[in-house]
């Protein structure tokens, strides 16, 4: 894996914004085959129960729980995305503020190991 590029990260933060507004959550529909994701944000509530989003469809021969797994999976992935994009920009802030520091660190270490060598030779 390369390293995110801010444009790579600015394109997952506009398709997060432009995906419809949440909270989304996973409703099963018992006696159904599917599993819907739907979001309760009040602006999209053209129905009782929420706004859908997404069909998870089950197909025979595979076990619905993968369904609903996957239902769930999506439900949380904004939450999750938006969750992910700021620890993102946090550690690089973090890297950020820490390169002079270490940069520093560095430059001493070297320092006292150069005083080191040069106390060791006039011991010599």
């Amino acid at each position: 894996m390369t390293d995110m590029t801010p444009e790579q990260l600015a394109e997952i933060a506009a398709r997060l914004a432009a995906a419809t507004p949440g909270p989304w959550y996973r409703k099963e529909m018992n006696g159904y085959t599917d599993d819907y994701v739907e979001t309760s944000h009040p602006d999209y509530q053209t129905k009782p129960h929420g706004q859908h989003i997404a069909d998870v469809g089950y197909a025979a021969g595979h076990p619905k729980q993968n369904f609903s797994n996957n239902a769930e999976f999506i439900a949380h992935a904004p939450t999750d995305i938006a969750a992910l994009i700021a620890e993102f920009k946090r550690l690089c802030k973090f890297e950020t503020d820490a390169l002079p520091i270490l940069d520093a660190y560095e430059h001493m270490h070297t320092r006292a190991l150069r005083a080191e060598d040069r106390l060791e030779q006039s011991d010599d």
